[in-house]
């Protein structure tokens, strides 16, 4: 009866064995569809903050006022758009159209002018959707064809995914900053994927009206897909991912896709295509094997627990859970003991000979040869009182997974490999490289970087820095590896976290005094605590690159040192009421904790930006009232005939000049005109509201004679006084 029961178990799982597996297999292309999708909005995310970071560039929003550009400013704005450009080879062009002048500005590498017309733009297809840009999507790609200016072939064109950055001043403006992306880009991306996964290799991305917009075949890019049966049975199930078979019995295609649930790839389709009869083949030899395989484990089931279960069953189970468990203990031991070992060769307090060296890792069963070339890398986790909030006690597993997945990854591209935990984020690996064919070792070690920053992000919403030695040839060396690592790892400070470092993208200079900018440091204070915001921003741009010639510790020490000096200048002015100053020891331990210079910038940005507007807002009360009385003086004193700005100047102990540039930039009329009109409210109102003769009139508005009254009178009313007051009273 058990042997009946086994066999049709046997038989009903064999049974459902090709659908669950079919079902695996969907499960997995989807898996690996959405990391691709996850690519593609990488890829996106990374030019719309190229779009973004340029609407905020002065030298690029100069642009939009292309009337007020003179030729220094737009060579500025150009080099702007080129120095962008020129940081990804994937861009292809970059356009800034100015809607009010009709203007297009270009960047890119063979450009026929920086500045153009919009009648005359060659990209006539860019030209033609500025008239209809409200329709497309800010985070949305839009694939096209764009001619390439060339005069060795005028008829050249490639293919570009162009993303729109604009926004809406007015009902009739919309300024627009495009940048033109090379496919290459796509593909190199998409590209690895491809060729490491056999679920990718048939991929295809497609939009709703059916055009392909990313396939293996380049060819293709652009064109409209070619299985319209494909896209039509995706309209039909009307699902946001699903998998079906078309085609004949032995001819037949396993599809799967995905729809995009993207912010701006919402119309964007995932499909991946197999041959399912390649599917089906492993499941039927399995189902076969199922049978055969059932029926010996029958057999030995039976005779095996008839045996056991009379005389060894339960004995030898006590036995070997014991065995196994002390195993484990042993193991984790050796484990334990390698690591102490492979510390101390770390750092270095080791007095042994290299015989007796390699005869303890010999003992221990570490294999790893210490007289091959070698390189340490130190892995750190990033932003670790971040992962410890959000996971708590779980951050100690999450962190040994991730360490779990980053050895497998070293074990994948290295034939041997040591890994050492170093500190609580931090882990150090040791692997064989050569000095010939480092290229092709140090591709690997990227490979491993993108891969576990990759599966970082997804999984625990972290990311790590990695820091190379160079090449060391003796074990004895290895101390001196990681002094070299701990002192590139320093380097994230300037570098931002997320990165990986090399010696040869750092400069690591020998030890020498360096002096604080203290005359920098005065400008900065001057200007800002002067009011000028725009001056104080470009000082402390020059005291930022005058740090970055420094050492890590002594541009740390110069930050802290320009905090207290910007605390100290504050006393006694309004400033210190400033949010950030008030709370000053919150912002100097923060100031101290913070990882890269980038969120230093940040901070002190910040901080001025609030000063700034104390300050402003402090002299604009002192001109108000400024103003004030020089009306209030001049509605006094205007009837004396040689009343003017300097007597007012006298009494404030100010220059007349700046007193008369002050009114003026604050009333937007020059004192001269305002005390005229005066006069000649004043006059117009006497001559209706009073019997006053004329004469008696223009000697109390202050004018000097009569004819000189009846000049003015003339000009600014056109007729005279007489005439004013008969014309008026009738």
């Amino acid at each position: 009866m058990v042997a009946i029961v086994i066999i049709l178990l046997a038989g009903i799982f064999s049974y459902n064995f090709e659908d669950l597996s079919r079902k695996e297999i969907y499960h997995n292309a989807v898996i690996n569809i959405n990391q691709t999708s996850n690519t593609v909005e990488f890829l996106s995310q990374y030019v719309n903050g190229l779009l973004l970071q340029m609407s905020s560039e002065k030298a690029v929003t100069r642009l939009f006022a292309s009337e007020k550009c003179d030729y220094t400013e737009l060579m500025q704005s150009k080099k702007t758009l080129d120095m962008i450009r020129f940081t990804n080879d994937q861009i292809h062009s970059i356009y800034v159209y100015d809607q009010k002048q009709g203007m297009i500005f270009e960047s890119c590498e063979h450009p026929q002018s920086f500045t153009g017309s919009m009648k005359t733009f060659y990209d006539e297809d860019f030209v033609e959707r500025l008239s209809n840009i409200q329709e497309y999507k800010r985070y949305a790609p839009i694939l096209r064809t764009i001619p390439v200016f060339s005069t060795s072939n005028p008829g050249n064109t490639t293919k570009v995914f162009t993303y729109l950055f604009f926004d809406s001043y007015s009902d009739r403006k919309c300024n627009v900053i495009a940048i033109n992306v090379s496919t290459e880009w796509m593909n190199n991306a998409l590209g690895y994927f491809q060729g490491n996964n056999a679920d990718l290799r048939n991929m295809e991305i497609v939009n709703e009206n059916g055009k392909v917009m990313f396939s293996q075949d380049k060819t293709q890019i652009n064109e409209r897909y070619s299985n319209r049966e494909v896209l039509d049975k995706i309209d039909e199930l009307d699902q946001n991912s699903g998998y079906f078979i078309i085609g004949k019995k032995g001819d037949s295609q396993l599809v799967t896709y995905v729809r995009s649930t993207k912010i701006g790839y919402e119309d964007w389709i995932f499909i991946s295509t197999r041959d399912y009869q390649e599917v089906v083949a492993p499941i039927q030899q399995i189902k076969m094997a199922l049978y055969g395989i059932s029926a010996i484990m029958l057999i030995i089931a039976g005779v095996g627990f008839t045996i056991l279960s009379r005389y060894f069953y339960n004995p030898v189970k006590l036995a070997l859970a014991k065995a196994e468990q002390l195993e484990k203990e042993q193991e984790q031991t050796r484990l334990r003991d390698n690591q102490r070992y492979l510390k101390q060769l770390l750092e270095g307090d080791i007095a042994e000979e290299m015989q007796l060296i390699h005869e303890n890792l010999h003992k221990r069963n570490i294999t790893f040869d210490f007289s091959r070339e070698m390189q340490l890398i130190l892995v750190s986790f990033n932003s670790v009182d971040s992962l410890k909030r959000k996971y708590r006690n779980d951050y100690r597993e999450k962190i040994k997974e991730a360490r779990g997945y980053i050895d497998n990854k070293f074990q994948e591209m290295f034939e041997e490999f040591i890994s050492v935990d170093w500190e609580d984020a931090t882990a150090i690996y040791v692997v064989h490289i050569r000095e010939e064919s480092y290229q092709a070792d140090y591709s690997r070690i990227e490979r491993i970087f993108d891969l576990v920053s990759r599966e970082l992000s997804d999984k625990m919403e972290g990311s790590v820095s990695m820091s190379l030695s160079s090449i060391g040839n003796s074990v004895k060396d290895l101390p001196y590896l990681l002094t070299e690592a701990l002192e590139i790892q320093t380097y994230r400070y300037l570098y931002g976290t997320g990165v990986l470092l090399t010696p040869d993208k750092i400069n690591i200079s020998e030890a020498e005094e360096y002096e604080y900018p203290k005359g920098i440091e005065k400008k900065i204070l001057s200007n800002l605590f002067g009011g000028k915001l725009e001056e104080t921003n470009k000082a402390y741009n020059e005291f930022t690159s005058f740090l970055l010639t420094m050492p890590i510790p002594e541009i740390k020490i110069s930050f802290l040192q320009l905090a207290y000096a910007i605390k100290y200048t504050s006393k006694d002015t309004t400033s210190e009421v400033s949010r950030i100053l008030i709370n000053f020891e919150h912002f100097f331990k923060k100031l101290q904790s913070l990882e890269t210079i980038l969120e230093v910038n940040h901070m002190f940005l910040n901080i001025f930006q609030e000063i700034g507007e104390s300050v402003e807002n402090q002299q604009k009360t002192k001109y108000d009232t400024l103003i004030d009385m020089v009306k209030k003086q001049t509605e006094s004193d205007f009837g004396q005939v040689n009343f003017s700005i300097k007597d007012i100047a006298d009494k404030v102990d100010m220059s007349s000049a700046y007193l008369g540039r002050l009114f003026k930039q604050q009333t937007g009329i020059s004192f001269t005109e305002y005390l005229a009109k005066y006069r000649m409210d004043t006059a117009c109102m006497m001559l209706l509201n009073t019997d006053k003769t004329i004469n008696e009139i223009s000697e109390q508005c202050g004018f000097a004679n009569n004819t000189y009254f009846y000049l003015v009178f003339k000009k600014y009313l056109n007729c005279t006084p007489t005439q004013y007051r008969s014309n008026e009273n009738s």
